[in-house]
């Protein structure tokens, strides 16, 4: 480029300005012209797009109050109503033809999402543009909105307005009318814009698709796309181009009008003679400007030059000396200022190169290093002179050498930024590295050289790993995980969808969910970043879906929120709970609620009768002769009788009474807000009633009855244990009285009850204390003069009453089932009593013991013998077991192997009080006994009845014949004895020789027999 003196180019650009000056004043002269006549044509702009605006919206409010008429008309919606599309099309039909075809081009009428019925104008008769497409969408009723339908024929724009079609009867919305105007070649709407506006030539256009011209003049419609939004006015050779953007229904729109006239071109032929005129004249008198300010501008122009030649050679620059004029010391002062900063910016750079954390580096465009910063001796573990001059096969393995050299590459080639990343191993770990690299160019855009700079990414890269294992994780996770900000963005797990059935982009619904329905999750989070809890929700199928949500709040770095909610699909578990739930309040056997289930129930049926002021019976129902039958058919009989039972009594109660099975064959009935006890009785005894039918079952009739026991609240208690224990004591009275009865509670009858009770609690004391104590009688031979062995009989000294007698505790025992626990416990002292005795004579003197009934009965009777000889270490055959004829003739063979059992372990058998039961030759038998005892009700009418005589010279007599030794009993006076001894009983007993005593007092009687000095009674 050839290059210019200052002063000729200041000279020219005077020349060019006093030009410029001249042209700007007739320029100006021009524009002010000009701009009146702009101002008169922008304002027809201005009214132009007023009423253009106006028209079209005019347009378009008729075409939709046409469109709410037709929807709103009776037989319209009748039609509707009736599915009738052939009337519809009818109607349509007409009134397209009518006066509002003009404007409207064609008609839908969408109802009951049934096939639309579709009516075009002739305008759109011939087309095929499908709009029965068009009408199941979400667009808003009453508005226009815009569809573009392209077919083979070209791309049609439609205007559409929306309304709805409602029910007459209802107000419900049955469907939608939509109004279409078919913008192409709209003639009406482009022959009511020329119309108005005065336009010569006009184009409608939509996008880049001209939707309608009309050429009324000499200029052709395209020549008007000069006009932009930009430059909406643009003048003509016979007028002017105008642009007008118009929005019609939701879609813009560009309109183009030719305006005719020619003042503007009148105006520009003025002005263009003027100007060569002024143009002349400028010229002259610039040439002499120049010539005199050349004069003036040579001497310190070229100091300048000389100081910005030399100056950027300096290292700290020399200030520059100041000339004639202060422009030319301003610019050698910047010049200067100039140098300072590149100086100190080269400063800045080398400053960053030499001390930044990051290699950096400068390779030659033969891929050498040339010059590198203090990082890349640590990064390739070597001095920085082996560097300089090395490429990356020196410095680098193979591999990663390779890498670099590919992206030095692609910079030279293409001239552009090229990154990579690569792995070496340092100090025994493996660092990773990113390298970005760009060109350093020439002027001409030759690579001269490439720069570099060398990150270590490898706590990115562990970090992107850890990123990976923990995404695996969270999509392995058996729990659903859902994650959202506070800006509503959803990330869920595959577990989520698994569980809930909901895909990750309709999450949301489920999170916002569960927040409406537990409003304590936000203030929760709130106040302790966390909730947890269990929450119903509902599947994507619909299903109930019971969850355990732990949900925590996370702040992000930016300060939003982050909520994170993890849960578990308990279904499972609910379940199981339902099922617990079940099994812990109803009865398994019969559905009835159980003990727990009526303890609940009838505390709140007591609250509600202490609100109400009313009365609530409690009906304990006991049946009767059930252990019988049970024992005799089996459990699979009683079972079934138990739910037949349990079917009857539902039968008479009121739904909101309670009956339930608290065990055995025992229930109960909670009779609720009773106005008088006559309607628990009414009850009662219609289920008394019932329970006395007979019962089939497995083709066998089973009959029983009904012991029913009544308590009153708040007569009779008011807590549920008082009421349940006296109702409880009722049928307990009614059981003693004879079975089959409704009974009222009855404080005096629960005042004897209550005393059995207390007897019974004190017994089950003194069976581990000394107030039950043993005392034996002894058995003498027929002579009175040696004890054969002694009887242990129990005693109760109670420690407010006294001496208990037998008669009375004995048979509180068998009832209360403490007579086994008691048997046991004589037997135990009984054998260490004759241990003991034993201990100093020189003959056995065995123990005789009674059995009870359920002793006989028990399972446990053989091993309780053995445990108690074992402990008293006593010899089987000094214990004798005493048994009456009663026990062994309910159960004969059962009883027979147990005595057997017995027997066969070497203790000797009796049996007690014979006379008073069967007193069967077979029975004695067939009984492994050794001796037989006569009661002692026998051996009072001896001597002196014939037939109390009889029967005990036959009791001695049969006992003898079956090789069994006789004992009497009861023996009191020496006519007694004297009538045994003649008879030949084997052994008597009774008060006439030794009263029943305590062992010490057996100690004495023994020791003096032993010592030759027997006393016949024991003092």
């Amino acid at each position: 480029m050839r290059s210019l003196r200052f002063s000729t180019a200041i000279l020219s650009i005077v020349l060019l300005a006093l030009l410029f000056v001249s042209g700007a004043l007739l320029l100006l002269a021009y524009e002010g012209s000009q701009t009146a006549l702009d101002e008169e044509v922008k304002l027809t702009y201005d009214q132009d797009h007023k009423v253009v605006s106006r028209m079209v919206k005019e347009y378009l409010t008729g075409v939709a109050g046409v469109a709410e008429e037709i929807a709103k008309r009776n037989d319209i919606r009748a039609s509707a109503a009736a599915n009738d599309f052939m009337t519809i099309d009818m109607i349509l039909g007409d009134s397209i033809r009518g006066p509002a075809g003009e404007r409207i081009h064609a008609i839908v009428v969408d109802v009951n999402d049934l096939q639309p019925v579709v009516v075009s104008g002739v305008s759109m008769y011939s087309m095929d543009l499908a709009l029965n497409t068009f009408t199941n969408d979400t667009t808003p009723m009453r508005a226009w909105d815009n569809i573009m339908i392209s077919t083979d024929e070209g791309d049609f724009h439609l205007l559409r307005y929306k309304t709805p079609i409602i029910r007459q009867s209802l107000g419900e919305v049955m469907g939608a009318l939509y109004a279409y105007i078919l913008v192409n070649d709209n003639y009406w709407l482009l022959t009511e814009i020329q119309e108005i506006t005065g336009a010569g030539s006009l184009s409608f256009f939509s996008g880049m698709d001209n939707v309608g011209s009309l050429e009324a003049s000499m200029i052709h419609p395209n020549e008007l796309l000069v006009a932009t939004p930009n430059s909406p006015i643009v003048p003509l050779s016979d007028g002017t181009a105008h642009f007008h953007s118009l929005t019609i229904g939701r879609e813009p729109f560009r309109l183009y009008l030719h305006k005719p006239g020619n003042s503007s071109l009148i105006l520009t032929r003025a002005y263009n003679e003027n100007l060569l005129i002024g143009t002349v004249t400028v010229i002259l008198i610039s040439l002499i400007v120049m010539a005199l300010i050349r004069s003036l501008t040579q001497r310190s122009l070229g100091r300048l030059l000389k100081y910005a030649e030399k100056v950027p050679y300096q290292v700290i620059p020399t200030p520059y000396k100041n000339g004639l004029f202060d422009e030319f010391n301003k610019v050698g002062t910047e010049i200067e200022e100039m140098v300072r900063d590149i100086r100190a910016q080269e400063n800045q750079l080398d400053a960053i190169f030499h001390n930044a954390p990051s290699l950096m580096f400068i390779k030659s465009a033969d891929l050498k290093y040339i010059m590198i910063n203090p990082k890349a001796p640590e990064h390739y573990q070597c001095r920085e002179m082996d560097i300089l001059g090395s490429n990356d096969f020196d410095l680098l393995p193979q591999k990663q050498a390779e890498i670099l050299r590919e992206a030095d590459l692609r910079v030279v080639s293409q001239h552009r930024p090229a990154q990579c990343e690569y792995s070496i191993d340092q100090n025994g770990t493996t660092r990773h590295y990113l390298c970005t690299k760009f060109p350093l160019l020439r002027d001409s855009g030759e690579v001269y050289a490439i720069g570099g700079i060398t990150t270590d990414i490898t706590d990115k890269v562990n970090a992107e790993a850890e990123a990976q294992i923990s995404n695996k994780v969270f999509e392995a996770a058996a729990e659903a995980i859902l994650i959202m900000n506070d800006k509503g963005k959803v990330l869920t797990n595959s577990a989520f969808t698994r569980i809930t059935g909901y895909s990750s982009q309709r999450a949301r619904r489920f999170a916002l969910s569960l927040l409406a329905e537990h409003p304590e999750i936000e203030i929760a989070l709130d106040k302790h970043g966390r909730w947890k809890g269990e929450s119903t929700q509902r599947r994507a199928n619909g299903e109930k879906l019971p969850v355990w949500a732990s949900i925590s709040v996370v702040e992000e770095i930016t300060g939003g929120k982050i909520y994170v909610a993890v849960f578990s699909d308990i279904s499972d578990l609910k379940e199981a709970e339902q099922k617990l739930e079940k099994l812990a309040h109803y009865d398994n056997l019969t559905g009835l609620p159980n003990r727990t289930l009526f303890y609940d129930r009838f505390e709140s049926a007591l609250q509600l009768s202490e609100r109400l002021g009313s009365k609530t019976a409690l009906l304990f129902i006991d049946l009767d002769r059930f252990k019988p039958i049970n024992d005799n058919y089996g459990h699979h009989v009683g079972d079934k009788m138990l739910i037949e039972a349990a079917g009857r009594i539902r039968q008479h109660i009121r739904p909101s009474d309670t009956v339930s099975r608290l065990g055995g064959d025992e229930f109960t009935v909670i009779l609720s807000d009773l106005s008088s006890s006559d309607v628990a009785q009414d009850i009662a005894r219609r289920i008394q009633s019932e329970l006395k039918k007979v019962y089939v079952c497995e083709g066998k009739e089973l009959f029983s009855s009904a012991s029913i026991g009544i308590a009153l609240y708040p007569d009779d208690g008011r807590n549920t244990q008082v009421l349940l224990k006296h109702a409880d004591t009722a049928m307990y009275h009614i059981k003693e009285r004879g079975r089959n009865d409704v009974m009222f509670f009855d404080k005096a009858l629960n005042a004897q009850a209550e005393a059995r009770i207390q007897l019974e609690e004190n017994l089950r004391m003194a069976i581990n204390t000394q107030s039950l104590f043993l005392v034996y009688q002894p058995r003498f031979d027929i002579a009175g003069q040696r004890v054969l062995s002694a009887e242990a009989l129990i005693r109760w000294h109670h420690p407010i009453r006294g001496m208990i007698p037998p008669s009375e505790f004995i048979v509180l025992a068998e009832e209360c089932g403490l007579i086994v626990e008691l048997g046991r416990m004589v037997l135990r002292r009984a054998c260490q009593a004759a241990k003991d005795w034993n201990q100093i004579l020189e003959r056995p003197v065995p123990v005789s013991v009674n059995l009870s009934a359920r002793q006989l009965h028990s399972e446990e009777l053989v091993s309780d013998i053995e445990a108690a000889l074992k402990s008293a270490d006593l010899a089987p055959e000094l214990l004798e077991l005493e048994i009456t004829e009663t026990m062994v003739i309910k159960d004969l063979n059962t009883v027979i192997k147990t005595l057997q059992s017995i027997r066969a372990l070497g203790v000797k058998m009796s049996v007690d009080d014979f006379g008073t039961g069967y007193s069967s030759l077979i029975y004695l038998k067939r009984l492994p006994v050794s001796t037989v005892k006569i009661d002692r009700s026998f051996i009072d009418d001896v001597p002196g009845s014939e037939d109390g005589e009889s029967l005990v010279k036959a009791i001695i007599s049969m006992s003898h014949t079956l090789n069994l030794r006789v004992v009497a009993e009861g023996v009191e006076e020496q006519s007694q004895l004297a009538f045994l001894r003649q008879h030949q009983c084997d052994e008597i007993q009774g008060f006439l020789l030794a009263k029943p005593d305590h062992p010490s007092k057996i100690h004495a009687l023994l020791s003096h027999e032993l010592n030759g000095s027997h006393s016949a009674t024991i003092p």
